[in-house]
């Protein structure tokens, strides 16, 4: 049985994966198929699994067939209907605003990069989702998604680790990316793009102080896909964790300190805490657990985002800021002690 649509044209359908013949020229799908070709090109970051899947579904619907260069809001309203009532996709389930969002910002990737890189494309109406958002804003249509609180509680952490730690027949050291992204916030994708190149255990500060560093390559950003390497501190926890991993060939620097597949990371994570009874919690709530233990000991947000790699403070404060009001009583009792007894 195929697993595409039946209003696809037959090469689609049958296609374990298409190809760009696949579509008619100038097609939305043709565009979207010829800027995943593109961006899998060398010295271009490639797609990742969640933007591929939705560009895959998109292809796959009525607007896949719609000429790009004839696109106007009127498409792009539909395509935003289709995939709030659920009409497509492999379960037909209904998107909430802030997934539909997704699909027209990952739409418009697509267009805006074809319109600007091929000069056959410079007619691709790219403007017809900036025409089409008002209403689909006004209408709750797209929107934002709640930012996630859930972070490790508890012992969870600890029965994590010690199931590992029983089960010794693993080829991933999860203990130690898991203490090492307890401490870094690291992303488990960047965790596993350390090399030992990126590793300073010499570096100094300014007066000559022990101040190792390890950079990360390709951090996330929204904008920026590849270069954006990044220096953060190497604390001793972190440098202890480096030391235990084997180095197999030390005249190598772009050997990777932890030598493991981000998804069978974080496979294995999910296999674990499964088994453990542990529900609605992924690896990167450990990110979230750190940063927010960060923020509470250095009650600095400009100093955390040097830890965890955030262009600005903005988004610490919006969703990792997890200060009880509360605890404020306490804080100006204390401030107001302070102030009389530097008084007194």
């Amino acid at each position: 049985m195929s697993k595409y649509p039946d209003e696809l044209e037959p090469k689609f359908r049958d296609s374990a994966e298409p190809l760009l013949t696949d579509f008619k020229p100038m097609s939305v799908g043709y565009v979207i198929q010829r800027f995943i070709e593109e961006m899998a090109g060398p010295h271009m970051k490639a797609i990742g699994e969640s933007q591929m899947c939705i560009l895959r579904v998109i292809q796959r619907m009525p607007l896949g067939k719609v000429r790009a260069d004839e696109l106007d809001d009127e498409h792009i309203l539909t395509f935003a209907k289709q995939l709030r009532n659920g009409e497509y996709g492999a379960r037909k389930k209904a998107r909430s605003p802030a997934t539909v969002n997704q699909y027209i910002v990952y739409l418009g990737g697509a267009l805006s990069f074809a319109k600007s890189a091929w000069r056959e494309c410079k007619a691709v109406k790219a403007g017809a989702i900036t025409d089409a958002k008002p209403f689909l804003v006004k209408n709750r249509m797209i929107g934002k998604s709640e930012p996630r609180k859930r972070v490790p509680v508890g012992d969870e952490i600890e029965r994590i680790l010690a199931h590992y730690e029983t089960h010794t027949r693993r080829r991933v050291p999860m203990p130690q990316i898991i203490a090492f992204a307890l401490v870094s916030t690291g992303r488990l994708g960047e965790i596993a793009r350390i090399q030992w190149g990126d590793i300073d255990m010499d570096r100094k500060d300014a007066d000559g102080n022990d101040a190792p560093m390890y950079m990360v390559r390709d951090l996330k950003h929204p904008t920026k896909k590849l270069g954006n390497n990044k220096s953060f501190p190497l604390f001793p926890e972190l440098a202890e964790i480096i030391r235990m991993m084997p180095r197999l060939a030390p005249s190598d620097p772009s050997e990777r300190v932890f030598k493991f597949n981000a998804k069978s990371a974080s496979a294995s994570y999910t296999v674990t805490k499964k088994a453990l009874g542990i529900t609605n919690l992924r690896f990167h709530d450990n990110r979230r657990k750190a940063i927010t233990t960060w923020l509470a000991r250095l009650k600095s947000p400009h100093k955390v985002k040097l830890i965890s790699g955030h262009e600005t403070t903005a988004i610490l404060e919006r969703v990792y800021d997890a200060t009880d009001p509360v605890t404020l009583h306490a804080e100006l009792a204390k401030l107001t002690l302070d102030t009389v007894q530097a008084h007194a």
